[in-house]
């Protein structure tokens, strides 16, 4: 896909005078038709109405957890489109475009700055710069074993992310690192 913007008609020319795109010296592309057509419309976005982005900020997301966060457009027309129009979302999520739902199981943690833009439609846009930020995941215990014991006893803690976990309790008693 290919947008030509035309800034100003030609010498004499009409809003409904045909153009012709030339397209030549494809990089990585494969051109089999070097030619298309379209039509010049009246497009004057200077005369487009502010269109908010919300919300204003976005929730914090933990990784391995499921997250829905909804866009919005206000000001404009009726909200045709969302779309990513800067960075990314974090991997595990995606931006459904004709809802503006974001949503998905982010599978890393940390900061991930993205643009939405939202179009109305008549044409007009309104953008929003966002930092999403996703928490690491919680430890998760699989297993432990043995599952019950005197004091004293040494208990085998199996699972995923316990680098850095702080304190484990039994009964709400604290119990100790061998």
């Amino acid at each position: 896909v290919i947008q030509v913007k035309v800034m100003e008609a030609t010498e004499g020319g009409e809003a409904e005078d045909e153009f012709f795109v030339v397209l030549g010296d494809a990089v990585n592309a494969v051109i089999e038709d070097g030619r298309g057509e379209g039509s010049i419309f009246e497009d004057d976005l200077a005369s487009c109405p502010t269109i908010t982005v919300g919300p204003s900020t976005l929730p914090n997301a933990k990784a391995d957890v499921s997250y829905t966060q909804r866009f919005s457009g206000a000001g404009g027309g009726q909200i045709e489109t969302f779309s990513l129009s800067g960075g990314s979302l974090p991997p595990g999520l995606a931006l459904n475009q004709t809802t503006g739902v974001v949503s998905g199981v982010p599978v890393a943690a940390g900061g991930f700055s993205f643009e939405v833009t939202v179009a109305d439609t008549t044409g007009c846009l309104g953008t929003r710069q966002f930092t999403l930020t996703v928490d690491p995941a919680a430890p998760k215990i699989s297993s432990f074993s043995p599952t019950s014991g005197r004091a004293g006893t040494s208990v085998v803690i199996v699972g995923a992310r316990l680098t850095g976990a702080t304190q484990v309790r039994f009964a709400d008693k604290p119990a100790t690192t061998v």
